[in-house]
């Protein structure tokens, strides 16, 4: 899970790059290296000695945040003069809501896990 936090990080990282470097709007490369920095800390924060799900629901939350933020843009009419903003932002958006669904379900596996191994304890 660590390298899939982290290869989503530097992909949305460099997409802020990407679209900055295509529209030469200041919020492309803020946003990107914004959300990308902020999974690549989360997955540093997962190798630390406490729980590693610290870093994992870290990264489920910035991935809720990111979508909240990018799914507008998938609506926006085309030809409304940002259509390569709009683009950038559909394709965060599909990042975000891939990192959400993916860490909600390993989520849910870890917990029926952990349920599994108390009922076999209490046996």
């Amino acid at each position: 899970m660590r390298a899939f936090i982290i290869a989503i990080g530097v992909v949305t990282a460099l997409l802020g790059i990407i679209g900055f470097s295509m529209t030469k709007d200041p919020m492309m490369l803020q946003g990107g290296l914004t959300l990308g920095g902020g999974w690549i800390i989360c997955a540093l924060f997962s190798f630390g000695e406490g729980s590693k799900w610290h870093g994992v629901v870290g990264a489920g939350i910035l991935g809720l945040l990111g979508a909240a933020r990018c799914v507008p843009s998938i609506f926006q009419v085309p030809g409304s003069g940002k259509d390569p903003i709009v683009l950038f932002q559909a394709i965060a958006a599909v990042l975000c809501l891939v990192t959400v669904v993916t860490i909600a379900r390993m989520l849910y596996a870890e917990r029926a896990r952990r349920q599994i191994a108390a009922l076999k304890a209490g046996d």
